[in-house]
């Protein structure tokens, strides 16, 4: 009789702690952050909460291109690196009037999941160019190139870093400062960080 009870109360107490796990892991799913980061180029986040240079639940974007020529811009919002449009990759398109040489695109993407996110823009005098990129998904232990760890990042940055190779700071063991992941902190790292303030290059 004895046995018996053990046994009852040992499988309940089993089956409590299996709920009790796959509470706890829906939970977790449920509650997994996604936001908006990395952001390069005249591209503005529009909405979502900010946390440094991470916004979560963002899914708006202005886009603001000047210097332009020709009468009309077309804007294209791309999923992956990929420069060829295609139906499964094209999250936003529009098109609209130049004026003033400027033009102001407000994106709002079909469908976010996590991955990076590229803008091109072409005019009636100009083939289709990148211009802005972001990705999106969890919140990053730390952004690449923000080496001052203030949100952003910015030629600051590339500053702190040829400072460190002129011996003048020291960034040993800051993980934001190895750009290209070789594992030193060199000029060149400073050079990404320029070009993507500049928004030529995204980082990984």
């Amino acid at each position: 009789m004895k046995t018996t009870f053990t046994r009852k109360a040992l499988a309940l107490l089993l089956a409590v702690l299996t709920l009790t796990m796959l509470t706890i892991s829906a939970f977790a799913e449920d509650t997994e952050v996604l936001g908006v980061y990395n952001v390069t180029g005249p591209l503005t986040v529009k909405n979502g909460t900010q946390d440094g240079s991470f916004y979560k639940d963002a899914d708006t974007f202005e886009l603001n291109c000047t210097g332009l020529t020709g009468a009309y811009s077309l804007v294209l919002l791309l999923e992956g690196d990929k420069a060829v449009p295609t139906e499964s990759n094209i999250q936003y398109i529009d098109q609209t009037s130049i004026k003033g040489g400027a033009v102001t695109f407000t994106l709002k993407p079909k469908a976010l999941t996590e991955g990076t996110y590229n803008i091109y823009i072409s005019t009636t005098d100009k083939a289709l160019e990148k211009v802005a990129s972001f990705k999106y998904g969890t919140k990053p232990p730390y952004m690449l190139g923000d080496v001052n760890g203030d949100g952003k990042v910015t030629a600051y940055d590339a500053s702190l870093i040829l400072q460190h190779t002129a011996n003048l700071v020291d960034l040993t063991g800051v993980a934001a400062a190895d750009v290209n992941k070789d594992g030193k902190i060199t000029a060149y790292d400073a050079s990404m960080i320029l070009q993507y303030t500049a928004g030529l290059v995204t980082f990984d």
